[in-house]
């Protein structure tokens, strides 16, 4: 006599429904399971691979890294081989060429931040509030300058980063750019969305053990049809 009862309506309903929920879950989630198994392989062989010797310079990237490019400079003058451009503290040598000599740091001198620049004969003047700063002959330092005619200053315009002759100078706010190696951990543990990166990856690995717990719960419910 045969005591083994059918199944009910309501329990193949719920093992159909969960072996769907399965295939379409394990469908979603492939792109992830291949992109963490080969971004983690390849930082695996980071120094085979040189990831952290290769850097990517996708200026979108960069700028969402917080590596934007600096706004408009405060001005740009010429003395004789050297081009003098000025942002917010500082005051940067250029030759004309484009190479950067050398930046000089005026946080500590000014009152605020550099307004405008200018030259006056031999000298670069920079304007921050109401004072003005005069450049020595050699223009390694700026002190206040008392003007007696601020009229024979010669005051350049602002001048935007993409100025022919600057690239040194956005070359040296964004350095050489983002290794590969960064770009792929942030990837790989979500840190390149931001604080709610780390959380959707832990999201997506607590989806994956949800979906393996339920691969074994269809596969013993299948190995106990097939014995039955």
């Amino acid at each position: 006599m045969n005591t083994l009862q059918a199944p009910s309506n309501g329990s193949r309903g719920a093992r159909r429904w969960l072996r769907r929920g399965h295939r379409w879950a394990g469908l979603s989630l492939v792109v992830f399971i291949l992109f963490l198994s080969l971004s983690g392989m390849a930082l695996n062989h980071t120094e085979d691979l040189k990831l952290d010797s290769r850097y990517i310079g996708w200026p979108w990237l960069l700028d969402a890294y917080g590596m934007e490019e600096p706004g408009p400079y405060a001005g740009m003058v010429s003395l004789g081989s050297m081009v003098i451009v000025a942002d917010d503290y500082r005051v940067h040598l250029l030759l004309a060429s484009g190479e950067l000599v050398e930046t000089i740091d005026l946080a500590a001198t000014l009152p605020g931040a550099i307004e405008r620049i200018g030259r006056v004969g031999d000298h670069a003047v920079i304007q921050s509030g109401q004072a003005l700063y005069r450049s020595d002959e050699e223009i390694t330092r700026f002190e206040y300058w008392e003007a007696k005619r601020r009229g024979e200053v010669a005051w350049s315009a602002e001048v935007l980063p993409a100025t022919d002759g600057l690239e040194a100078l956005d070359a040296a706010w964004r350095g050489p750019g983002l290794t590969a190696e960064r770009l792929l951990l942030d990837l790989h543990s979500g840190r390149v969305l931001g604080k709610s990166g780390p959380w959707l990856m832990d999201a997506i690995a607590a989806f994956l053990i949800l979906l393996s717990l339920s691969g074994l719960i269809l596969s013993r419910v299948r190995n106990r049809q097939k014995q039955n």
